[in-house]
């Protein structure tokens, strides 16, 4: 981490390039999950494909979300959901990084007449946008035009943002204005009164800075993170001291950390130091010893390693620090030898092997977490790394790009599907056309027509000559045929004259019942008439229905083969399409593994050589010690002890 010398003066700047570090660290205020567009779950769902967005949205599947509002703006807008799906559009392109087409949705929002609630959060995300790409004059500009119609967590945001915004300006005293506005048990609060105070001591402005992070380091810690926030603002406050050789402040905050929090090593380390400032040697090495007890991984114990030694020959016990520089030295090479194992699985892959299995869920991101990958040799030197937000930015595009690969192996798997069915529905057409063309239905259709004509040339007969027996029923067409017979066959036996036989009551009877016949047919002719004319024009629809039908059937065979012309084409397109993007997206993952597996190895390395650089300083401090050991003075000492 840093060199130690002998000289008490030197001391001081021990610890200086730890506080730096940390500094680095908290000043950003981004993190590694993106801000999207702020939508309520109470909305009224008024077209499901807003709703089905907002399906994919909630459950972070952000890709899925964004593919339905571009396929639902391309075909056709969602109209009954106001501007919400552009707001949600706009946030998720900002998540993806695209800010050039957020800027675009959010601009051209801001140009038409929208309510206030849409407008400030049109504004927000605007501003946010400017915000990630440095643009901090155009940034405040657009954050300090919203209102009042924020949701209280999206404007505490904004109050964060804009407190930064002004750090980046040269502009504190703005900054610490802003935070005024904060609610007193917000979040982001303490974050920004934390980044804030970090910012103003690594500016010159110590004692306003001191002020801010004493505050952090008061709150109530309710959960773990809070609770880190606090160890995190009395370390930064401790180091602060110690740069200013403020000693008793300095032990003061350091001991308010927690000794199994995650700062807890270097908080020991600091104690340490800000004692043996102060003169007291025997509790630095107390504070040292705990330290050195713990994992020789964490550099914070592996410094502890050789400030140990040198604070047990401070308070004059020269050889036993001979012995604690021995075993420094025997740590130092067991490290050394597990970074070169780390190196050298790191260089064969195993940062791409260890991102590639980190989901079930491709779609879904989260932060890489070390107890995912505890056999990766290389991740436990990485913590640190890991926890960067420029480590998990990389991660999320590498992420993307893994994700975006997936999607199109799954694209390409369904092209041949569609070629599939492009060729059944072909040959199913194929067999209809068949089929269909050697109906006889077809052909008899030129006879029924002409019958049609027959029918309406007898229908206007019977109509212009009122003969009501052409519309008698089969029934009574028989009975007049048997009344003729029977009146024939009165007739036939009236011309044998047999006096016996009397026909007078059977020629009233038949006068009877062909009277009554006749009558009915005659008393049914008119509603017989109409009915007859209802069906000649139903048929002459159904003959219309039919030529219709025959005229299309007629253009498809014509038309058809047209119908699937191009398909073919269009999916070879798409394939060789997915090809290309494949070929792109797999030198940007090559790409992007090998930026990920060169920031492990800066890492790796700078590790292995700050190990290296505390060997160097035993091996020195030990020859220094050997000599002190081997003087004639120091023996003519130890022979009056």
């Amino acid at each position: 981490m840093m060199l130690i010398a002998l000289n008490p003066y030197k001391l001081k700047y021990s610890a200086i390039t730890s506080v730096s570090l940390l500094l680095l660290l908290l000043l950003s205020c981004l993190t590694v999950r993106p801000a999207l567009a702020e939508t309520s779950k109470t909305n009224v769902i008024r077209d499901l494909r807003y709703g089905e967005a907002l399906y994919y949205f909630y459950q972070e599947k952000y890709f899925s979300a964004i593919t339905r509002l571009m396929r639902a703006r391309k075909y056709h807008p969602i109209r009954q959901q106001g501007d919400m799906p552009e707001i949600l559009l706009g946030g998720l392109y900002q998540s993806y990084g695209l800010s050039d087409e957020s800027r675009r949705i959010f601009t051209a929002l801001l140009k038409k007449d929208i309510d206030y609630k849409t407008r400030d959060q049109a504004w927000y995300y605007l501003g946010k946008s400017y915000y990630q790409r440095g643009e901090y004059d155009k940034a405040s500009d657009a954050l300090k035009r919203i209102t009042d119609t924020l949701p209280p967590a999206r404007d505490e945001e904004r109050l964060n943002l804009l407190a930064n915004i002004y750090l980046h300006q040269g502009k504190p005293e703005l900054a610490v204005a802003s935070l005024q506005n904060l609610d007193s048990r917000s979040i982001w609060k303490h974050y920004a009164q934390f980044n804030l105070g970090v910012a103003l001591i690594k500016s010159g402005q110590t004692e306003k800075g001191q002020d801010l992070l004493e505050d952090s380091g008061d709150i109530t810690a309710s959960d773990n993170e809070l609770a880190a926030l606090k160890d995190r603002a009395n370390l930064a406050l401790g180091f602060s001291y110690i740069q200013q050789q403020k000693t008793k402040n300095a032990i003061e905050y350091l001991k308010k950390i927690r000794l199994s929090g995650p700062f807890s090593n270097k908080a020991l380390l600091g104690l340490g130091w800000a004692y043996n400032l102060a003169g007291d040697h025997r509790h630095a090495l107390s504070a040292w010893r705990e330290l050195g007890k713990r994992d020789p991984l964490d550099p914070a114990v592996q410094e502890a390693l050789l400030a140990i030694p040198y604070s047990t020959d401070t308070v004059g016990a020269p050889g036993r620090a001979l012995t604690e520089y021995e075993q420094a030295i025997k740590v130092y090479r067991q490290e050394q030898a597990r970074l070169k194992t780390a190196i050298r699985a790191v260089e064969q892959g195993e940062i791409e092997k260890v991102l590639r299995a980190d989901s079930h869920d491709l779609e879904i991101i989260t932060p890489l977490e070390i107890k995912k990958a505890t056999s990766a040799q290389s991740l436990p030197y990485l913590s640190q790394l890991l926890a960067s937000y420029k480590f998990q930015a990389a991660y999320k595009n590498y992420r993307d790009l893994f994700y975006l690969r997936h999607v199109l192996a799954h694209w390409q798997a369904q092209l041949p599907a569609l070629q599939t069915m492009l060729r059944e529905r072909k040959q199913a057409w194929q067999q209809k056309l068949n089929r269909i063309s050697t109906d006889p239905r077809l052909h008899q259709l030129k006879q029924h027509r002409h019958l049609q004509k027959q029918l309406n040339a007898e229908f206007r007969h019977i109509s212009q000559k009122q003969d009501t027996l052409a519309l008698a029923s089969k029934t009574e067409l028989q009975q007049l045929a048997q009344l003729r017979a029977i009146k024939k066959q009165i007739k036939h036996l009236q011309a044998e004259e047999n006096p016996v036989i009397n026909l007078q009551e059977q020629k009233e009877k038949y006068r009877l019942y062909y009277g009554l016949l006749y009558w009915k047919i005659s008393t049914d002719y008119a509603p017989r008439l109409w009915q007859a004319k209802k069906e000649l024009k139903q048929l002459g629809s159904a003959f219309l229905a039919t030529g219709k039908t025959k005229t299309s059937l007629t253009q498809a065979w014509k038309k058809g083969p047209a119908s699937f012309r191009g398909y073919n084409f269009r999916i070879k397109k798409q394939q060789r399409k997915i090809k290309f993007l494949n070929m792109r997206l797999d030198a940007l993952l090559r790409a992007q593994a090998r930026y990920l597996q060169s920031m492990a190895l800066a890492k790796l390395h700078e590790r292995q050589q700050q190990l290296k650089n505390y060997q160097i300083r035993v091996q020195y401090n030990i020859s220094l010690l050997l000599d002190k050991l081997s003087s004639d003075k120091y023996l003519l000492q130890e022979g009056r002890q």
